[in-house]
């Protein structure tokens, strides 16, 4: 019997593309949170947070068809493919405005707010409003807090983001402190 919780990513990949299901539901339950994470950032106005999760679980999917162990890791490749799907399928629901995804609209800089119930005051202003917005909160952060933030909202851990600017998780967690503080400065003043 296989022990599938012990196989790496690369392998429950090989295992699942040799015919085994179970392999590909244990990595999907390994990943779920990252998928959800990825999803959860896209903001829906009058829609369900279920119908973008059902593309990031396509793009996850895709990610375990075509992944090529001697490109790199699972992990980051099932990243750009869950965004990349998510991404796609928001723009084309934009442009045709016809199925429920067609008043999505990425947040990428209000990763935090919760996509289930949005502030009622964001979901009144309009597309020129929200980029003006955007554009504020980009300004007011600092070069090393726009790169943390991307990364955070690209769907890495703390931990990833840390290694990957090589500073310690506790430095991400304070610039990600400093960033809520910052947006809520920007983008609610009193």
């Amino acid at each position: 019997m296989i022990d599938y919780e012990a196989l790496t990513d690369e392998k429950l990949v090989e295992t699942y593309r040799g015919g085994d299901e179970r392999a590909f539901t244990v990595l999907l339950e390994k990943h779920r949170k990252e998928v959800d994470g990825i999803c959860r950032r896209r903001y829906l106005i009058d829609g369900n947070e279920e119908d973008v999760k059902q593309y990031g679980y396509m793009g996850f999917m895709k990610a375990a068809q075509s992944f090529d162990k001697d490109k790199g890791s699972f992990v980051s490749f099932m990243r750009r493919c869950v965004l990349s799907t998510v991404d796609n399928a928001v723009k084309k629901s934009l442009a045709l405005k016809q199925h429920p995804l067609n008043d999505a609209v990425s947040i990428e800089y209000f990763a935090d707010k919760p996509s289930v119930s949005p502030d009622p005051l964001d979901k009144m202003i309009s597309d020129e409003e929200f980029e003006e917005k955007k554009k504020l909160m980009a300004s007011a952060l600092s070069k090393g807090e726009r790169q943390v933030f991307n990364l955070y909202l690209e769907g890495y851990s703390y931990t990833e983001i840390a290694k990957l600017l090589e500073l310690t998780p506790k430095q991400v967690d304070n610039a990600i402190t400093r960033i809520k503080r910052k947006k809520e400065k920007v983008l609610l003043p009193r």
